[in-house]
Formats: structure tokens, C-alpha cells, sequence
């Protein structure tokens, strides 16, 4: 016994979570963008489908229109149509207007019906008189509605002579008389390998249209997609960078309100700033730097704020963050002397009043 592997339930469900979770990393630009390839595709698949169909339909409405006009153009020449079986001079002139009008290259078999079933003509003289009752549903049905078209098998009884080619295409024609009484039927067969060429290159050219459509198609949304990222992930970028500044102007604030010793308001913020523009390194130094990578800014009291990443080098966002880190420097500088200078004038004071004292 041949045993066939069917995924548990814990399977699927995993398969259904990875789909969820692929669907939900995706950025809405990218949902939009797989959700428009994707209607695109359902969309060129149907009309891939459709329009094939319809032209098949078309063509063969053509061609029933075409040997509708041919045998509208024989009928004046055509012998009584009373039932009675045609005269030999009869039959050959309709041999002789059949094969100018009707057969050609594609055409490969006439027979003209009775409504009854029978064949008054065909240019296969031996089936002239046999009767085939199986055929009077289309031949009524073809009286009522006009010219039919259908591709068959040949299986048939009436079509045991056809069957060496395989599969043709009949069309059944009415003849009318002049007041639009249906007085007999033309069934025409036609090669159908001739109209299958012919559909398929027309079928060809459709999907090879679908196809450059699509492909042009799926082609903008990804050139649009991938804009739209990029201009989002700048846009990230920027926001980021912002929120990074915000943080450390935040911080810098923090520091300077909790101490007014320089060194001491670096050490709190080091970290952040570190963390923020990605710096390997960040400390107040008595001299500049000799790296010439680094960036240095001057404090009022002399000392270098100095500042150095291994990376890339800063760009404009870290040189104002750097910038305002310096002026908080300087502002924590200043506080500090002035505070210095109360605390100078507080011992003056208090050594003045113990002198008079």
C-alpha cells in the first residue's frame, strides 16, 4: 500500500502564520503595490481567456456570414426544391456551382438536406437519397435561428465519409425562398485545422499583448514602489534623526538642571549622545585633537569638546546636535561661575559681619 503524507493541522496553521506575519512585515506600500500585480494578473488571465473565445465565436459567425452570402448568390441557380431527387443534368450543374462557390481548399464537403433528413445533394454522389433522422433536431433548430457552426468529431452516422479528417467544422446554412420559408439546408464542412492556425496565431498575439501589458505594468509599480520606499525610508531617516536630536537636547536640559560642573553634565549625557550619533568617542580634553576625523568645539573656559566616530563621519544632523551639546557646555560654564561668584561674595559677606561683630 502506497501511503500519501498529509499535513497535519500544526503544519498549516504554520504555513497560514508565516503568511500572516510576511503579509503584516510588509509596508503599505507594498500591500497596494502586491495587491494591484495581483488583480493585474486575474485580470490578464481572464482576458487571456476571454478574448480567444470571443474572437473563436467572431470567426466562426464570419464564416457563416460569408457562406450565407455564397449560398444566397447559388440559390437562383439551384433546381426545384419540391423532395423529388434531382436529374442527372441537374446534379451536374450543381456539382459545377458547388465547386465554384462552395468547396475550396478548406472546404472539404457539401451536402444540401431536406427537412426531413434526407440529402437531396453532396458532391459525394453516393450519399445522395439516404436518410438520417439523428440530423433533423439541427436542421430545425438551424431553420428557426439561421446559420449554426459547431466543431464535431465526426461521429455521427451521416458522417462516416468525413471521418478520415479527423475534426472539421460544420455549418449549417438555410435556404429560403422569397417569402423567407426555409425550404432546405446547406451543411458545409470546413477543414479545422486551417481555423485553428488562424486562432492560434490570433491567440499568440493576444497573450504576447497581455503579457507586454502586464510586464509594463508590474514594471511602473515596482519603479513606483520602490520611489515610494525610498522617499518613506528618507522620511524615516529624517524622523529618527529628529527624534535623536529631541533626545539629546532633552537629556542636555536634564544635565544641566541636575549639576553645573561641566564635567559632570557631560558624564550624564556621554551615553545618550553616544548612543544617538553613534560615536566611539565623546569627552571634555584640554587640547584639540590631533585625529583629524574628530570634531572639536572650544568651551569658554578653554577645554575642547571633542567628539569622533569610527564610521562614516558626522553629517549636518550631528554637527548641530554637537553644536548645541557644546552650548549647553558653556551655559553650565557660565552658571557655574556665577554661582562661584554668590559663593565668593556670600564669604566676603559672612567675614565682614564677623569683623564688625
Amino acid at each position: 500500500m502506497v501511503r500519501i503524507p498529509v499535513a497535519d493541522d500544526g503544519a498549516r496553521s504554520g504555513a497560514a502564520r508565516g503568511l500572516n506575519s510576511g503579509w503584516g512585515a510588509r509596508p503599505p506600500a507594498g500591500r497596494v503595490a502586491l495587491l494591484g500585480v495581483l488583480a493585474s494578473a486575474v485580470v490578464a488571465i481572464a482576458l487571456g481567456v476571454y478574448i480567444p473565445v470571443e474572437i473563436r465565436r467572431h470567426l466562426l459567425d464570419a464564416q457563416g456570414r460569408g457562406l450565407q452570402a455564397a449560398v444566397a448568390a447559388l440559390q437562383p441557380a439551384l433546381p426545384r426544391l419540391d423532395g423529388q431527387p434531382f436529374a442527372p443534368a441537374e446534379l451536374d450543374r450543381l456539382d459545377h456551382l458547388v465547386d465554384r462557390m462552395l468547396l475550396d481548399a478548406d472546404r472539404v464537403r457539401v451536402k444540401l438536406w431536406s427537412l426531413d433528413g434526407v440529402i437531396l445533394y453532396s458532391d459525394a454522389r453516393e450519399l445522395i437519397g439516404q436518410s438520417f433522422p439523428d440530423v433533423r433536431a439541427r436542421l430545425q433548430e438551424s431553420a428557426a435561428t439561421g446559420v449554426l457552426a459547431e466543431v464535431t468529431e465526426l461521429a455521427d452516422p451521416e458522417n462516416i465519409l468525413e471521418r478520415t479528417y479527423g475534426l472539421l467544422v460544420e455549418f449549417y446554412v438555410p435556404v429560403r425562398d422569397e417569402n423567407g420559408r426555409t425550404e432546405a439546408i446547406f451543411e458545409i464542412y470546413e477543414d479545422v485545422r486551417f481555423f485553428e492556425e488562424a486562432l492560434d496565431g490570433i491567440t499568440r498575439a493576444t497573450w504576447l499583448a497581455i503579457g507586454s501589458g502586464l510586464t509594463v505594468l508590474l514594471g511602473f509599480l515596482v519603479i513606483l514602489v520602490t520611489v515610494a520606499l525610498r522617499s518613506m525610508n528618507r522620511d524615516r531617516a529624517r524622523a529618527e534623526a529628529r527624534a535623536a536630536e529631541l533626545a539629546v537636547l532633552v537629556g542636555a536640559a536634564e544635565a544641566l538642571a541636575s549639576s553645573l560642573v561641566p564635567a559632570e553634565f557631560i558624564d550624564r549625557l556621554q551615553s545618550r549622545v553616544q548612543a544617538a550619533l553613534g560615536l566611539s568617542r565623546l569627552a571634555i580634553e584640554s587640547q584639540p585633537p590631533q585625529d583629524v576625523a574628530a570634531v572639536a568645539h572650544r568651551l569658554r573656559d578653554g577645554s575642547w569638546l571633542v567628539a569622533a566616530r569610527d564610521t562614516a563621519p558626522l553629517g549636518e544632523d550631528g554637527l548641530r546636535v554637537l553644536r548645541s551639546v557644546a552650548n549647553d557646555g558653556d551655559a553650565a560654564l557660565a552658571i557655574a561661575g556665577l554661582y562661584a561668584g554668590v559663593r565668593v561674595a556670600a564669604q566676603r559677606r559672612r567675614a565682614l559681619v564677623g569683623a564688625v561683630v
